[in-house]
């Protein structure tokens, strides 16, 4: 014999789902939520943006011409969909902006001191990411620009060379 809990728990369920299915009895797409991006923004999360929903949601961002989404640092993603997305959420971007991830710090020149051999300058480090996907996403980017960083450039080698009295010396 089953429970009245139970009962009352299959009865909630059976409830949810047939709230769940459209007039034709197949079941409805989760309600959409449109997210307009129209200023320049940094470190951009969208499931904050969104207020973190807990439900599934079919998602269109739209990001407007001359928009700016940039990264702080090469650590930082200029656009992040974010964790915590529910079970059957979707994502579409529209973007007619710029996505844009920070570009890496160049190397360090050569120091050459007291040698007359050149010293190899430092290589520059890596740009950062542009755009994190976390859940199934499609991109309209027709007008738009998305941009990883790109690494930065090395540093030149130094040079140390001797006057013509062989004496005097000068750091180039």
């Amino acid at each position: 014999m089953v429970g009245l809990c139970c009962w009352a728990e299959l009865l909630m369920i059976a409830s949810q789902i047939g709230r769940m299915k459209n007039a034709s009895g197949g079941v409805s797409p989760p309600p959409t939520l449109t997210v307009n991006i129209t200023t320049d923004q940094t470190n951009y999360n969208l499931f904050t943006a969104a207020g973190s929903p807990g439900t599934a949601k079919t998602v269109v961002v739209n990001i407007s011409s001359g928009v700016y989404i940039r990264a702080s640092s090469t650590g930082n993603n200029a656009f992040d969909e974010g964790n915590g997305w529910a079970t059957g959420t979707t994502i579409t971007i529209n973007n007619s902006g710029n996505i844009i991830g920070m570009g890496g710090a160049g190397g360090a020149g050569g120091n050459q001191l007291y040698t007359d051999l050149p010293v190899a300058g430092n290589n520059g480090s890596a740009g950062g990411t542009a755009l994190r996907l976390t859940a199934p996403t499609s991109i309209a980017n027709a007008s738009g620009a998305i941009f990883g960083g790109g690494g930065g450039g090395g540093g030149g080698s130094g040079c140390y060379a001797r006057g013509d009295d062989g004496e005097s010396s000068v750091l180039v």
